[in-house]
């Protein structure tokens, strides 16, 4: 296990997988505080001013939010029409000579404007004399921005995933880029962040990227651990002549991991009776080969699925030794220059030759 830390600990810059789980942005805040004079309108002429709002009309729905027209003071009154979003909001609304006219964000709404939109439209028709100002002013403090933005949040892992009995973990780095393209800048924005529950550390939950322009991108870098590939389950099954170990790999998430594993030490050992190297025939993932290497088996790359991953390990039998037992020869097969049987005869040959001389001396 020493030896996975040490590794664990090498910054190695790998690609993560497409599908791999990475940190979320949950939610986005900022602070708006708009204010602009767009200018007066001509006796018999319009003016249009759109606006792509990052967040909703509601969310502005206050009275500090609003829009102020300013008559002509040269002439005795100007009369106007306002459309908000296609809505009639004043109608042949006269204003006196140099005074002006306010409408709130609640007037929008009361007017029937849908105030879930997330574009302004104001459209001004000046249908008697001219006006000498608009003025659109747009506040609010931590608005959920929810619109004309993207985060994009890519991960690199800093230390190969790799697979382990019980427990594995390796090291991680997303990036989170959020890009705002409304008509507005935005100061204050704050995003909350959210990690995959099989992750180690959160080293932070929220983060501050200050002041968002339109059209400007800021990045983020987090760093942190996540809970790696693990076998929870291994069973052995003895055939006529081999055994099958199948091994059940858990993965939090999909990616390419290592496993190097001695089947002849524990905790490995007990699993794999009568192993020997050369004799295993094929090793699969998921039904399908993989490429391995001898020495302790090593598996450079395992694509591993979220879930549950089926890893078999098949291996022959050992052919049983065959010990040889001398027998010992019986007494009369053992040899003393001739076989012990023929000095027997020899023996007798000599006795039966004796005693018939012997009688023939009588």
């Amino acid at each position: 296990m020493k030896k996975w830390l040490l590794v664990g600990l090498i910054l190695v810059m790998i690609i993560a997988p497409a599908m791999a789980e990475t940190v979320k942005v949950t939610s986005v805040t900022g602070d708006i505080n708009f204010s602009k004079d767009y200018g007066g309108v001509a006796s018999g002429s319009t003016k249009t001013i759109i606006l792509h709002l990052p967040c909703t009309l509601e969310s502005l729905n206050n009275t500090n939010n609003n829009v102020t027209i300013t008559a002509d003071s040269t002439t005795a009154s100007t009369t106007i029409d306002l459309y908000v979003n296609g809505v009639l909001v004043a109608n042949d609304t006269v204003i006196s000579g140099g005074a002006s006219q306010t409408w709130t964000f609640v007037d929008f709404a009361n007017a029937g404007v849908n105030m879930s939109a997330t574009e302004l439209n104001i459209t001004i028709v000046s249908v008697a004399n001219a006006t000498t100002s608009t003025v659109l002013k747009l506040y609010g403090n931590d608005v959920p921005i929810v619109a004309n933005y993207s985060i994009k949040i890519n991960e690199i892992q800093l230390s190969k995933p790799f697979v382990d009995k019980d427990f594995s973990y390796y090291s991680a780095e997303d990036k989170i880029t959020i890009t705002q393209d409304s008509s507005l800048n935005l100061t204050d924005v704050k995003v909350s962040i959210e990690y995959p529950k099989f992750s180690i550390n959160r080293p932070i939950t929220s983060y501050d990227f200050g002041s968002l322009n339109t059209s400007q991108s800021k990045t983020l870098v987090i760093k942190y651990q996540k809970k790696g590939p693990f076998v929870p389950e291994i069973r052995t099954i003895e055939g006529n002549d081999s055994y099958t170990v199948t091994m059940k790999i858990y993965s939090y998430e999909n990616l390419t991991a290592k496993f190097e594993f001695d089947p002849t030490s524990a905790p490995w050992s007990e699993y794999f009776p009568n192993f020997e190297y050369d004799l295993v025939k094929e090793i699969t993932l998921n039904g399908k080969n993989v490429s391995w290497e001898r020495g302790s088996i090593l598996i450079p790359s395992l694509e591993l699925t979220k879930g549950y991953n089926t890893l078999n390990i098949t291996y022959e039998k050992p052919m049983p030794s065959i010990t040889v037992m001398e027998v010992e020869k019986p007494w009369y097969e053992k040899t003393y220059i001739l076989p012990v049987w023929m000095w027997i005869l020899i023996a007798v040959a000599v006795v039966i030759i004796y005693c018939y001389y012997s009688r023939r001396k009588r």
